[in-house]
């Protein structure tokens, strides 16, 4: 069963978003996002499925539901970074700005700069 693949999908057809360019937005591989939903790409990291949901624009929800079926640790709002990166999805921020956010407090950010 996965879950992770099949809800990814479901919310790229809520969204009406390509997965793609959702890839491209999240700054992953171009394959990546439909590697998840066609099953082919097994544990994505934590990071990358935030990115994934700050691209198609989900809510908090979204996000936290997305986290569990993968297994990884929802947003904790006991976790700074976690807490910037909740205020971004309440804000409906891009990813570029909770990145930005992020390293403005002096946390890690999401999109790994090559």
């Amino acid at each position: 069963d996965d879950h992770v693949g099949n809800y990814l999908g479901d919310l790229l057809w809520k969204y009406d978003k390509k997965a793609s360019v959702v890839s491209q937005e999240a700054m992953l591989a171009h394959s990546y996002v439909g590697n998840i939903v066609n099953g082919k790409k097994r544990n994505p990291s934590r990071d990358a499925l935030i990115s994934i949901c700050l691209a198609i624009g989900t809510t908090i929800e979204e996000v936290q539901y997305l986290l569990k079926y993968a297994g990884q640790a929802p947003l904790y709002v006991r976790r700074k970074r976690d807490v910037v990166i909740w205020f971004g999805f309440m804000k409906q921020m891009s990813l570029d700005e909770v990145d930005e956010k992020l390293r403005e407090r002096g946390h890690k950010p999401l999109i790994r700069k090559l």
